[in-house]
């Protein structure tokens, strides 16, 4: 029963901060996205009979189904604890979210996080399907696929970050420039000692480390 009630005090919290964390112009960007995702996925891509890429497909397919679904319901939310229709105009009658709704809220961008990351696992499989192919009109159709999912899978990504609050950039956090830059090569030289390092398919260059660091701090 604690664990129950800790859980659900979690989505709560979790789902507040969702709903209320959004400005206008944050709800303006998911619907701007959310458009773009319905537009790719106004047709269902077609089976290309590889496994790994149709498996790959067809979970990026879904991620963007559901992530469509729960934006639409968080700006829902949003217009409604704000007391606004989603033209801008006040409406005291409208009823604000219910605990309830918001629990239901947490609970399904927390779903909708482990279904996008879920689908991404299945990249690198789809991916060397696509290389190893040597079938031409097998190529074709995995080809047309996967274009599908590099299109959509940037976006889904940007929509479930800007749900849960995570910022585009180091930066935005308020780590000051010259404190990022008088450890950049000690932040480098721990990442490229980890030993997780190694298990990448390819043995990154420090350099290049040092160029994701400021990718990530600056935005670039």
């Amino acid at each position: 029963m604690k664990r129950f009630l800790f859980v659900t005090a979690a989505l709560l919290v979790m789902s507040v901060s969702f709903c209320f964390g959004q400005s206008k112009e944050d709800i303006k960007a998911s619907i701007d996205r959310c458009a773009k995702l319905e537009k790719l996925c106004s047709k269902q891509p077609k089976q290309t009979g590889v496994a790994d890429v149709d498996t790959y497909v067809q979970g990026v397919y879904n991620a963007a189904i559901s992530s469509a679904a729960s934006s639409a319901l968080l700006q829902d939310l949003y217009y409604r604890q704000i007391g606004e229709t989603k033209d801008g105009v006040t409406d005291v009658t409208i009823k604000k979210p219910t605990v309830e709704e918001l629990v239901a809220l947490g609970t399904t961008l927390t779903a909708e996080g482990v279904s996008i990351a879920e689908a991404g696992k299945g990249a690198e499989a789809a991916i060397k399907a696509f290389s190893t192919n040597k079938n031409p009109m097998k190529v074709a159709k995995i080809a047309s696929a996967l274009a599908f999912t590099k299109d959509a899978y940037p976006v889904l990504l940007e929509e479930l970050k800007a749900k849960v609050g995570i910022k585009k950039t180091i930066a935005d956090y308020g780590v000051k420039e010259e404190d990022f830059l008088a450890t950049l090569d000690e932040m480098t030289e721990a990442a490229f000692d980890d030993q997780c390092t190694g298990a990448n398919p390819r043995y990154p260059l420090m350099s290049e480390m040092k160029a994701m660091y400021l990718k990530a701090y600056y935005g670039k």
